[in-house]
């Protein structure tokens, strides 16, 4: 194990009274379990004060849980907190969560000379999470619209609105918590102790490149459309909006208004 200045420990809890337990038992502000059983609106970043005159800050965050099925479209958020105090770092986690495991992984594995070098780097861990689950729903789309012309378009359509609202889950989420990151780096506290500034840098990068795989999602083409595979389904279409257009002209220039 390498050597660390980073004294780790990982809590678990069971439920959101087994959290708020542990929470009061160390003395941390009890508002940041709010949010926790509707995980899209649970990030957040708070300052507090430890002690007498020191000041420590926290972060609840949300990961990704593991689905059995590699291309299941199911979002699992699996929401967590991080507690950096001056001579502990503490990771409160589920404890069916697969995050501890992540944080084990990358402590065994790499030296932090700091608890902000584990912390980024943890992040970095989630947004790579949340790119392979966003990958893996591309997957999904494409195929199911590869088979669309074998399946009956009701069917089609609940398939796409299912995968396309984890999709929504997660923007929602990564929306919440991209502004639970921004207040984090604009701690002293945080940006002071990372030796490596760069970290900041590329967990903003992969927090752009995630939103551009969420945009790629809502631009791909859900099919469906009347007439899409007859050889003159445009001038069809084109022709009957023009029909609406001039029908419902006719009926407001008829109508009688009052002045």
């Amino acid at each position: 194990m390498p050597n660390h200045h980073v004294q780790l420990k990982i809590e678990t809890f069971t439920s959101v009274d087994s959290l708020n337990n542990l929470i009061q038992k160390h003395q941390w502000p009890a508002t940041i379990t709010a949010g926790l059983q509707t995980p899209e609106v649970f990030p957040r970043t708070m300052r507090f004060k430890h002690g007498e005159d020191e000041i420590a800050y926290l972060i609840a965050v949300c990961n990704l849980a593991p689905t059995d099925n590699i291309l299941d479209s199911q979002v699992l958020l699996d929401p967590l907190i991080i507690v950096s105090e001056p001579e502990q770092l503490t990771f409160l986690v589920h404890e069916e969560s697969a995050s501890a495991t992540e944080i084990q992984q990358l402590y065994e594995t790499t030296l932090f000379n700091s608890n902000e070098g584990l912390i980024a780097c943890f992040l970095l861990k989630i947004y790579s999470n949340y790119r392979v689950k966003l990958a893996h729903i591309k997957e999904q789309l494409e195929e199911i619209e590869a088979q669309s012309t074998e399946t009956t378009k009701n069917e089609y359509l609940i398939e796409i609105k299912n995968i396309k609202k984890e999709a929504v889950i997660l923007e929602h989420t990564l929306d919440t918590q991209h502004q639970a990151l921004e207040r984090l780096f604009k701690l002293a506290e945080f940006t002071d102790n990372l030796a490596d500034e760069a970290m900041i840098y590329n967990i903003k990068t992969a927090e752009r490149q995630i939103t551009k795989l969420i945009a790629g999602l809502w631009g791909m083409n859900t099919g469906g459309l009347p007439g899409e595979h007859t050889k003159f389904g445009f001038l069809m279409m084109i022709i009957v909006s023009l029909v609406l257009a001039l029908i419902t002209w006719r009926i407001l220039r008829s109508k009688k208004y009052n002045d």
